[in-house]
């Protein structure tokens, strides 16, 4: 059994009985008012499992939809970790616990419902049962497609992010969220008329 299974959730039942089971389905609106509360031993934010789920980051339900489960995401949540932990190394001193990339980067999904926070899109959300598509640079990004990924939204050094498929995360590059858009803007802008009745960009 994975250390992801084994992180058994301890921490205080629907009733506020400290030291019972959580109960997977029990969201409350006091768990998810903010960050600090994602610190508590369970994180309860869109959890969707059944009650003897052990994971300590649960599921929310538009992620589960698309064909993964707890484990699997936790799997992946703990691999975006470490990726964006060992990125910020030398940038911030000190450099925080793994567990609160972790942290951070759940909350992130939640917000995003589990689509792209860019483009609105679906994510490929059952492709993380697999193993990511080996590829080197930024031919990475093409092959996995919308294979959910972490974006640092105002660069590395920073625990801000938002999530979006490889190939949006490839176009975005190191720009942040404003000058990303207004890139997106020029480009639209400049091919408005491509692909309508037989029209192409000058």
């Amino acid at each position: 059994m994975s250390g992801v299974r084994n992180q058994v959730v301890i921490g205080r039942s629907s009733s506020g009985t400290p030291g019972a089971r959580s109960n997977c389905h029990d969201v409350g609106g006091e768990r998810t008012k903010n960050l600090a509360n994602l610190h508590k031993p369970s994180i309860y934010n869109g959890m969707t499992c059944s009650d003897d789920c052990e994971s300590r980051f649960h599921i929310p339900v538009e992620v589960r939809e698309k064909g993964t489960n707890c484990s699997r995401y936790n799997l992946w949540l703990i691999s975006q970790a470490k990726s964006c932990r060992t990125r910020d190394r030398g940038k911030i001193d000190p450099l925080p616990p793994l567990s609160e990339y972790q942290i951070v980067i759940h909350s992130a999904v939640v917000r995003s419902k589990g689509l792209d926070e860019y483009t609105g899109e679906p994510l490929e959300w059952n492709r993380i049962n697999h193993h990511r598509p080996a590829a080197g640079g930024r031919r990475k990004h093409v092959v996995r497609g919308r294979w959910p990924s972490v974006d640092h939204y105002h660069g590395t050094g920073k625990l801000n992010y938002r999530i979006c498929s490889g190939l949006v995360n490839l176009a975005k590059g190191p720009l942040d969220h404003q000058q990303f858009v207004e890139l997106c803007r020029k480009v639209a802008d400049k091919h408005a008329g491509w692909g309508k009745q037989g029209k192409e960009a000058r």
